[in-house]
């Protein structure tokens, strides 16, 4: 099975910021997991939240264009107002497709510090050992199962290579599972996911709403 190099940390795709010379109110800042989505010159023209919102971006044209006709998974940090939004800094979130393998795969231990549903993903945070090295990070289709009242649970796995990190200090991280390529197979409101995670513990489950 072939892992995609997927490294932390996340890379700060843009911040921007301005200051004048006297004292003035602060703006009404947010930061929530959401979607960028890009127009064919790479232009940023809306940002949607988990809970479905969707804004319009009035500084895009002071933004360096990104990849064309581009959904981006971040964690945005913007100023709302009205149905636009003031983008000012984007970071990347891990966001890998699930892979269908049933492989063993590497699963090197982490803390889980909360798993939830959000939108399109299922939403993870972790904390990882690391002496600063990269980490690999991947999702593994295991495949579905009916349960009683024909609910469908698909099982998702969680692939970890921390490349023989050491363990000096400890580093939360973000990551997200998009869930809608399931949808030509679970059916939201019947059926769930469940998440699946290698701990110092032993395996952590979570199930989800899909």
């Amino acid at each position: 099975m072939k892992i995609p190099s997927i490294l932390l940390p996340a890379i700060l795709v843009c911040c921007l910021f301005s200051c004048g010379e006297e004292d003035v109110p602060l703006n009404n800042f947010q930061q929530d997991l959401a979607e960028v989505f890009t127009d064919a010159d790479g232009k940023i023209t809306s940002l949607v939240t988990d809970d479905g919102t969707s804004y319009s971006v009035s500084n895009a044209a002071l933004m360096q264009p990104l990849r064309p006709d581009t959904v981006y998974r971040t964690s945005a940090l913007y100023v709302r107002s009205a149905d636009k939004a003031e983008i000012i800094g984007l970071t990347s979130i891990v966001s890998p497709k699930p892979i269908v393998s049933d492989a063993t795969i590497k699963n090197a231990p982490l803390r889980v510090d909360a798993v939830w549903r959000g939108g399109r993903y299922a939403n993870l945070l972790l904390t990882i050992p690391t002496s600063n090295k990269a980490h690999k990070f991947a999702f593994v289709d295991r495949g579905y199962q009916a349960q009683a009242e024909d609910h469908l649970l698909q099982t998702i796995e969680l692939y970890h290579d921390n490349n023989g990190d050491g363990d000096f200090y400890e580093r939360q991280v973000y990551l997200s599972c998009p869930l809608y390529g399931f949808g030509d197979i679970l059916q939201a409101g019947r059926d769930s996911v469940e998440m699946r995670i290698q701990t110092p513990n032993g395996l952590y489950t979570k199930r989800l709403p899909f």
